[in-house]
């Protein structure tokens, strides 16, 4: 797939994660044209990846070598982690500073957010029905309003209730 978009005069940019990714397939999403990346890192730390289920496949310096080679070769390259308990705030600022210094672009750790269907969302509320998405977002601004959001996000979010109202 990605040696026919290669062929074609299009731009992609894509959410992954960078451990289901070898040089090999980065060089080829670089020939690709693929412009953005943002990789789902979640936890420095193996024991936090693995408390969020993520089955990733290799070990942290592992992890940041491959961002650093795919920032060689895509224009933005992003790693975004989730607030874990495993992780030092610290060793956090370290490894985002190594990769920033390479030209990555690392989030700071946010709460994670009940999609609804994934397993914290039905773990808190069962089954996703029609206001799932609303019942989700109420959840995460109550619970993290006064623990502040990562640097991305918006400090005072809307209620999704409102911005459909906004239409």
């Amino acid at each position: 797939m990605l040696e026919g978009i290669a062929e074609r005069s299009v731009n992609i940019g894509f959410q992954t994660r960078i451990d289901l990714w070898d040089e090999e397939s980065l060089d080829l999403l670089g020939r690709a044209n693929c412009i953005s990346m943002e990789c789902g890192i979640e936890s420095i730390t193996e024991s936090g990846r693995d408390e969020l289920n993520k089955n990733c496949r290799m070990g942290t310096d592992r992890i940041s070598e491959l961002l650093i080679y795919a920032k060689q070769r895509i224009h933005w390259v992003q790693a975004n982690l989730i607030l874990t308990d495993h992780d030092n705030k610290e060793d956090i600022r370290k490894w985002q500073e190594n990769l920033k210094t390479h030209g990555v672009w690392v989030s700071d750790p946010v709460p994670m957010f009940p999609f609804p269907g994934s397993p914290l969302y039905v773990q808190l509320f069962g089954q996703p029905d029609d206001d799932a998405w609303e019942r989700a977002h109420r959840y995460y601004t109550r619970t993290f309003s006064d623990k502040g959001y990562s640097d991305i996000q918006e400090q005072n979010p809307a209620a999704i209730e409102d911005l459909e109202c906004a239409r």
